[in-house]
């Protein structure tokens, strides 16, 4: 390659390439305790930042809504602690939606650790049943040491890394045994949405929201409401050639520019609505660092 390289730029980039490996290896220190505190809130943070917002405007309205069904289960239940609270149902069916959908995320991420625990080391609760049975302790388990360690790091989920040093160096922990102990267990089942503590704390949610916009369910835009804000508000709006409004991002953006204090907020509540900010993905380790892979630009 020497004919033909360009020697300087080629061990600048050189460099580069090492330097960004140890910045990517490195990692930002994160608060994993608030980044899991804000995932497990993120869908209930999104209903609230639309339902603030929109009290100025009143421009989004629930989304179409199932049917209760009374004599199911959760129906039964909806109706009666709806009448007993003297609240919608169907806000109740909205928040138990949002309570449960949150309970799901938790437990998701903990469910496919485990999976992936027992499929790396073949360990189901009944194989370390039988053999504690037999009286072996998990070091008797083949490889189980090396595997242990990986998969901590790997899967913080499983709860077994409790912030390791992330360097080379032994730092005392038995994962074996703390694997162990997690997979020797039943896996976490989801709550079904008539569960007692789902139920208690969407009623909360609802009795919280009174007559303001609702933080939870689903909500969708509406045309006609926006129509009538900007006939409140004076403000003329480009339309398409079918006469509809244009509501694509460049002309909210545009329009935001135009009119920062009336448009600005409702144009950054649309993109969070159409999912643009739609999960928090941060690639945290066990050593609760967040690392990212650099990408070149040019």
């Amino acid at each position: 390659m020497l004919p033909k390289i360009d020697l300087p730029r080629a061990l600048l980039r050189g460099r580069y390439m090492a330097a960004a490996a140890r910045m990517e290896w490195q990692g930002i220190p994160i608060d994993v305790e608030l980044l899991n505190r804000l995932r497990k809130s993120w869908a209930r943070i999104k209903h609230r930042m639309i339902a603030a917002i929109d009290a100025n405007y009143r421009v989004f309205e629930p989304a179409d809504r199932r049917p209760i069904n009374p004599q199911s289960t959760l129906g039964k239940v909806l109706l009666n602690k709806a009448r007993e609270w003297n609240i919608n149902p169907h806000d109740l069916a909205d928040a138990v939606d949002t309570v449960w959908l949150e309970e799901r995320d938790i437990w998701a991420e903990t469910i496919a650790a485990r999976k992936a625990a027992r499929k790396a080391t073949g360990l189901t609760v009944r194989r370390i049943g039988a053999r504690e049975k037999a009286g072996k302790d998990p070091e008797s388990y083949p490889a189980i040491d090396s595997t242990a360690h990986m998969l901590a790091s790997a899967y913080p989920a499983l709860g077994i890394d409790h912030g390791s040093s992330g360097d080379d160096e032994d730092d005392g922990m038995v994962y074996s045994e703390l694997l162990w102990e997690v997979l020797r267990k039943d896996d976490p089942r989801i709550k079904p949405r008539h569960d007692a503590d789902i139920l208690r704390r969407a009623t909360d949610m609802v009795k919280r929201a009174g007559d303001s916009p609702r933080p939870f369910g689903a909500v969708m835009f509406s045309t006609e409401r926006f129509t009538e804000y900007l006939v409140r508000a004076g403000i003329l709006w480009p339309r398409l050639d079918s006469n509809r409004l244009a509501l694509n991002d460049n002309t909210l953006k545009e329009m935001a520019r135009a009119y920062p204090a009336e448009i600005g907020p409702l144009r950054e509540v649309l993109r969070l609505h159409r999912g643009e900010l739609k999960r928090i993905d941060q690639t945290v380790g066990a050593d609760g660092r967040n690392r990212y892979l650099f990408c070149e630009t040019g």
